[in-house]
């Protein structure tokens, strides 16, 4: 499995939080700016995509709920079709 890096660089009045290992390939991390909060999620999928999607889907419902936004970036490994199809 390849590494993960994030870094989130604090300029003014914005306040990071520590980033937080979720499970294998998602890190986590929460900015405050004034009254605004930001989750910044880094993902990584590997053969788990369902996992990870229902995470991200309860993070999502969370967030709306608690007025927060949420950025997700990451490397997905999108894929089509099956193994052995021509």
């Amino acid at each position: 499995m390849g590494r993960m890096i994030m870094g989130i660089r604090r300029k003014g009045e914005i306040e990071v939080g520590e980033i937080e290992i979720a499970e294998e390939g998602i890190m986590t991390d929460t900015v405050k700016s004034g009254e605004e909060e930001w989750r910044i999620v880094g993902i990584y999928v590997n053969e788990d995509l369902e996992r990870k999607i229902e995470r991200l889907k309860k993070w999502m419902e969370e967030s709306e709920e608690g007025g927060r936004r949420v950025v997700i970036g990451g490397d997905f490994n999108a894929r089509t079709g099956e193994v052995g199809e021509g």
